[in-house]
């Protein structure tokens, strides 16, 4: 995952995954990382998607809409 998309809960990592159009944390198990991504161990599958640099203001189920790159 993106490094930009993971942020410290405790002494744990998470990130904010795209669940039917709303923000859904997630605890993660983080393996190897460098400056760009870091590996998941647990927490998330294979392709699925996860906000990119979350406002503090983001919260648990809130709605969210993509934006195009």
């Amino acid at each position: 995952a993106p490094v930009g998309s993971l942020f410290r809960i405790g002494d744990g990592w998470a990130v904010f995954a795209v669940a039917e159009d709303r923000a859904e944390r997630r605890a993660v198990e983080l393996g190897h990382r460098n400056d760009e991504v870091g590996e998941i161990l647990k927490g998330l599958q294979p392709g699925d998607t996860v906000v990119l640099h979350p406002p503090d203001t983001l919260t648990d189920g809130a709605r969210i809409t993509a934006r195009e790159p």
